[in-house]
Order: C-alpha cells, then sequence, then structure tokens
C-alpha cells in the first residue's frame, strides 16, 4: 500500500504516503480519507506527501483536484504536505487554484506544524 491512515488525536485524519505515488492512488487516498473522517466524525485531513515520489503531470493534477472537489463534502479542509527539497511550486499552486476555483478548502504546506494549526485552528 503506497499509503496509511489514522485518525490524529488532534482531531483529523493524517493520511501518509510514501514511494510511488500516482493519480490513481492521489484518488483513492481521497475516497479513504473522507470516509474515515466521516467515521470519526471529523472534517479535516492531512495529506503527508513529504516521504512520496509523486509523479504527476498537469493534466493527472487537474484531474485528481477536480475529482476530489466531489469527493469531499464542501465543508471538508484538506491540507497537502510536501517536503523543502520536492520544488513541485508549480503544481502545488496549480493544484490549490483548481481546487478552489472547485469550491474546495485545499492548500499546501510545506511545514507539518503549520498544515496542524491551519487545519485545527
Amino acid at each position: 500500500m503506497p499509503y496509511r491512515m489514522e485518525f490524529d488525536s488532534k482531531g483529523f485524519i493524517r493520511a501518509t504516503a510514501e514511494g510511488h505515488y500516482d493519480a490513481g492512488q492521489a484518488v483513492a487516498l481521497c475516497h479513504e480519507s473522507a470516509a474515515l473522517a466521516e467515521q470519526h466524525g471529523v472534517s479535516t485531513v492531512l495529506a503527508d506527501l513529504s516521504h512520496a515520489q509523486l509523479e504527476m503531470q498537469f493534466t493527472s493534477v487537474y484531474r485528481v483536484h477536480d475529482m476530489a472537489a466531489d469527493i469531499f463534502p464542501p465543508h471538508f479542509r484538506v491540507a497537502a504536505l510536501l517536503g523543502e527539497d520536492q520544488g513541485l511550486a508549480d503544481e502545488a499552486r496549480f493544484a490549490e487554484d483548481v481546487s478552489h476555483n472547485r469550491g474546495m478548502d485545499f492548500h499546501v504546506f510545506r511545514s507539518e506544524p503549520l498544515a496542524v494549526a491551519w487545519l485545527t485552528g
């Protein structure tokens, strides 16, 4: 499995991906984390992608975030955590733009404390 899920004691779902991570796995992560969040009665998800090998072109980024807006209910907040050394600044900005245009509360972070503060604040 390219990712693992757990309920974090701070009140959100933590999905941690490692190794190869592509659009199909991203959509599966969205479905699974949304279902787990609803089971726990929370509406926040942290997708920790900081140790994943992200393999998505802009068309895949668009498709994933377009679908994610249909998977997550409108009141959900989703944060993606990227590593400082991963680059991907253009892709991250594009993912945020697509999500926001579809009405999804999504933000990309490079710092876990900032991501957690945004999710729990």
